[in-house]
């Protein structure tokens, strides 16, 4: 099967300094957690919490593992068999308590063979920017398997999945002109006069720069608005849907005591049929922005 006929899939993993966004799959060393949802797999590291230090952790493990060897010695089992068994056990015990207590580290075992797949986000700012794309495309994504006969969810996941990855290539982006940004910050050209071909170059950086940060700023708020209405669409339709089998219940319990002319289940349906259309609209948005790049 060629690259073009694979199942679009796309792989993330976050730690307390960077997240990963790649093609290929990724690992998280250390405690971490595994979501999936649509054609996106999100790992996150997490954060080791305060409790039993690991030197209270390894003394009680000595103290459960030699009480009963002690015991065994007395019953009369061999005492050296006692003693292997006992130090093996404390070892391994105190290694994993170890790496129990390491924070999780996001690797990319690909990263240096196949670079033009991963993308890699360091800087604060783009991290947290970034954070939030990936929870709008969960909420998206969360919602995909009860969308089923009004849109294919597998295509819908793998357009999300496409979505996200060019939102993070514009975050990659993004962050290499902040450093731009950053460097030409810290030349002051008030101190040489304007005539200067060096002052000159210096200042059209700054714009080539600037307009480049407005322009992929753009293409992540037409990202972030396309995912928002698919998000807001999915649950809308959702909750119009739950909505409306909860009245139909009820006008089933009710008719059996009301009156006919009391039951009015156009109401419901024709709301649901708006929320269809908000469903297809959002979606049909997402496939023509993002299908066509697989």
């Amino acid at each position: 099967m060629s690259s073009s006929d694979r199942p679009f899939h796309l792989w993330v993993a976050s730690d307390d300094r960077r997240t990963i966004a790649a093609l290929a799959p990724l690992k998280l060393s250390g405690m971490h957690q595994w979501y999936r949802w649509g054609s996106i797999s999100d790992g996150q590291a997490v954060a080791v919490r305060p409790g039993i230090g690991r030197g209270s952790q390894t003394a009680l493990l000595v103290v459960i593992v030699l009480v009963p060897g002690w015991l065994l010695c007395a019953a009369g089992v061999w005492p050296l068999l006692v003693a292997t068994v006992a130090v093996i056990a404390i070892v391994a015990g105190v290694v994993v308590t170890v790496r129990a207590g390491l924070p999780g580290r996001a690797i990319a075992p690909d990263l240096h063979r196949y670079p033009e797949i991963h993308r890699v986000l360091d800087d604060p700012d783009e991290l947290r920017d970034f954070r939030q794309l990936i929870g709008l495309a969960e909420r998206v994504g969360r919602t995909l398997p009860a969308l089923d006969g009004l849109i294919e969810p597998a295509e819908a996941g793998e357009n999300l999945a496409q979505a996200v990855w060019d939102g993070a290539k514009l975050h990659v982006r993004r962050q290499e002109i902040r450093v731009v940004l950053d460097d030409l910050g810290d030349y002051d050209e008030a101190k040489l006069p304007s005539t200067s071909r060096a002052v000159q170059n210096l200042v059209s950086q700054r714009e080539r720069a600037t307009e480049l940060w407005h322009e992929v700023d753009g293409e992540l708020a037409r990202l972030t608005a396309n995912l928002e209405a698919a998000a807001e669409a999915g649950e809308n339709f959702i909750r119009e849907r739950d909505a409306g089998e909860a009245a139909r219940r009820a006008e089933d319990a009710l008719a059996k005591v009301l009156p006919a002319e009391f039951a009015d289940p156009a109401v419901a349906g024709e709301q649901l049929a708006d929320e269809t259309v908000a469903v297809l609209s959002a979606y049909r948005e997402l496939t023509d922005s993002y299908g066509s790049h697989r």
